[in-house]
């Protein structure tokens, strides 16, 4: 089975189409695979039926022509939410295609009151992606945009759908008893709702390592189970069964069918038909099972970052764990070790780099994640309902929530810079070595112990290395960088992209010492303010009428010097113009640097 799941993945990726013969041939080759007990022709045979519908699917993404759009109704896929320069985005199903939405003015305030499942009828225009767009949201099977210029009605969703909106709605109301900083993260965690979250918190999450915990994820399902488990025990195992898929069904509408979450739901339909069916099903079987099932019905979810993510730190969890706790390594250790292992497979290639602090970050922020999910779902509505008392309610949920913040914020600001894949080997070097020190030989223990404390000591020399002289890099579109002897200058301008904060730690800078902003007003202030938050500048230079809090207003002619670098006010602006040269002298009446 895991080398089924393995072709069916490649035959989506490397989608090609063929004669329908050939499908119709590759079809019955499968089912003859399954019912003649031959592996290889069931592998062949769902290798080919999986390019094919991989092919198929991308034919259906074929971009529609421009087009005027009126009097149409939409159906919401996802909760609407805000995006950059004021407008509310959300993905609709309008016909039988699935397009990105997004309206301004008082058609984004009208499309904002809404929840996924909800219709809207609306007039607009319809525009097809193309290239690098079209192959970003390909996943999410969009291939177009359509511009809301009005919405003139409303509708409800299904029963199903109203349900789950209610219980949102009410769960929300509760919710707002929580710090305003923590309840888009509350929302996050146990609905799967991370519309509003901060800048900071979701760079500080990313740099911990933690952000699977910031949005809800495939082990929430275990945790949605347990929650019903009082009442999927009343009955017999048919009753047990279908209170089971009710409830999958139930959290998946609830939570927007996200990708771990499917592979998570298939994995736990695959586990109760086993038991219904008296067979219980291997870990890892399952997860083979449940990559084949969801690839096969939905070719295009090998793309998806998350869903690749899942599956690989599943297959860490279910392949290292029980090697590493024969090593007498302890449960909760080692399931971290092993699912941080296993993402890392995708990590690495996908972004570069992992975040060397999220070992321990998981172990110190993970455990409490399910006692939050299912405090939430079950306290949550309560608090709901009885708003006077949701402060009360709310008192372990505000600790919990505390506490993940807390590490996330910690972790962030330790001067690890992430590694990359040489770095990833090393620690897993490191880590194998440790493990087998304990059943090494007497004579040989202290050479392997040795091996790893060296290369540990090697990947973190490299980890907390002094950054390399830059001399006015770019390191994102309108932010450029300065360091010299240790010391930094960074200069943001508009808008800045949210890879910055692991650009800055990826050149090893885990503290300013100034930051020019260039731009005034609360656009660039809003910008700004995340680095503010992550990097703790000792100087903050922006132009008069900034907006942000606790800046210098700088003045024409005006110096900061710090050790090395100094950066000189040649117009006050707007636009803040600086420039940034080596400090040629230093006399013993010049300013303190900073």
């Amino acid at each position: 089975m895991v080398f089924t799941a393995i072709a069916v993945a490649s035959g989506a990726l490397f989608a090609r189409n063929v004669p329908a013969a050939w499908f119709v041939i590759a079809a019955a080759a499968a089912l003859i695979g399954v019912v003649a007990r031959r592996p290889y022709v069931l592998i062949v045979g769902l290798a080919v039926v999986s390019s094919v519908l991989a092919s198929r699917a991308w034919d259906g993404l074929r971009p529609p022509p421009a087009a005027v759009v009126e009097n149409r109704w939409v159906t919401l896929l996802t909760d609407p939410a805000p995006f950059p320069g004021g407008s509310i985005g959300a993905e609709v199903r309008m016909g039988s295609r699935h397009v990105s939405a997004f309206a301004r003015g008082p058609a984004g305030a009208a499309m904002s009151t809404h929840l996924a499942g909800e219709r809207l009828l609306v007039d607009g225009v319809l525009r097809p992606l193309a290239g690098v767009q079209r192959t970003r949201m390909a996943p999410r099977h969009i291939a177009a945009r359509l511009s809301i210029d009005s919405v003139s009605d409303a509708r409800g969703a299904n029963l199903m759908g109203t349900i789950a909106n209610s219980y949102r709605r009410v769960v929300a109301h509760g919710a707002r008893a929580l710090p305003e900083r923590l309840r888009p993260l509350f929302g996050g965690m146990v609905l799967g709702d991370d519309r509003g979250q901060s800048a900071e918190l979701q760079d500080a999450f990313r740099a911990a390592g933690l952000t699977h915990l910031m949005v809800v994820s495939g082990q929430n399902v275990a945790f949605a189970l347990l929650v019903a488990s009082p009442l999927i025990r009343r009955g017999g195992l048919h009753w047990r069964f279908g209170a089971t898929l009710l409830v999958l069904v139930g959290f998946g509408v609830l939570t927007r069918w996200e990708p771990s979450v499917l592979r998570a739901e298939a994995m736990a339909v695959v586990a109760a038909a086993g038991a219904l069916a008296g067979r219980p099903v291997p870990a890892l079987r399952l997860l083979a099972l449940a990559v084949t099932g969801c690839v096969l019905v939905d070719p295009l979810l090998v793309h998806s970052v998350g869903f690749r993510l899942s599956v690989a730190a599943v297959t860490g969890l279910v392949v290292l764990t029980p090697v590493l706790q024969r090593r007498r390594v302890p449960m909760l250790l080692a399931a971290s070790i092993a699912a941080q292992l296993g993402a890392a497979i995708v990590l690495v290639p996908t972004f570069g780099t992992v975040p060397l602090v999220s070992l321990p970050a998981n172990v110190l922020a993970v455990p409490l994640s399910g006692p939050l999910m299912m405090w939430g779902l079950t306290a949550g509505p309560v608090a709901g309902l009885l708003s006077p008392l949701s402060s009360v309610i709310h008192a372990p949920t505000h600790a919990i929530l505390a506490w993940e913040a807390g590490v996330a914020t910690t972790a962030a600001r330790v001067p690890l810079a992430p590694v990359g894949l040489w770095g990833l080997a090393l620690v897993g070097v490191a880590v194998a070595a440790t493990i087998l020190a304990r059943h090494a030989s007497s004579a040989l223990r202290p050479a392997v112990l040795a091996l790893a404390v060296s290369v540990g000591a090697a990947v973190i020399a490299f980890a907390v290395r002094a950054p390399s002289p830059t001399n006015g890099v770019e390191v994102d579109p309108g932010a450029r960088l300065w360091v010299l002897g240790g010391h930094s200058v960074l200069q943001v301008g508009g808008r800045l992209g949210a890879t910055l904060p692991e650009s800055l730690r990826a050149r090893h800078v885990h503290r300013l010492d100034v930051l020019v902003v260039t731009r005034p007003g609360s656009a660039a202030a809003d910008a700004a303010w995340p680095i503010v938050q992550a990097f703790r500048p000792r100087v903050v230079l922006a132009p008069e009428h900034h907006q942000l809090a606790g800046a210098r207003t700088a003045r024409r002619g005006a110096v900061v010097r710090v050790d090395g670098l100094e950066v000189a006010v040649t117009d006050a602006g707007p636009p803040l113009v600086v420039r940034v040269s080596p400090t040629v002298y230093r006399r013993s009446g010049d300013p303190p640097p900073g």
